[in-house]
């Protein structure tokens, strides 16, 4: 269903929501490529950054994981407790 509304609307959110679609159904690889060309526009959003942060960590990445999910934390907005948590509670692999 992401894929198709992607294909319909071409925005930095649908994109985002495109991606972990993918990582929820463990196509991590595909879907880092898919997170990174929503980061590209230069978006500052904390569950874009959360959301990258988490493709990053199931892709064994543990420096861009930390990367981004400092940067969701640091815009302090809706997206960054579940940042703050991964850092924080259940740390970055």
């Amino acid at each position: 269903m992401a894929r198709q509304e992607y294909a319909r609307r071409h925005d930095v959110f649908t994109l985002d929501a495109y991606a972990w679609a993918l990582h929820v159904n463990s196509q991590d690889s595909e879907a880092r490529k898919q997170i990174e060309t929503a980061l590209a526009v230069g978006v500052r959003d904390a569950k874009i950054y959360y959301h990258a942060g988490e493709i990053a960590k199931a892709l064994s990445d543990s420096t861009a994981a930390e990367r981004y999910l400092k940067l969701s934390v640091d815009l302090n907005s809706v997206g960054s407790e579940q940042a703050r948590n991964a850092l924080l509670g259940r740390g970055v692999n």
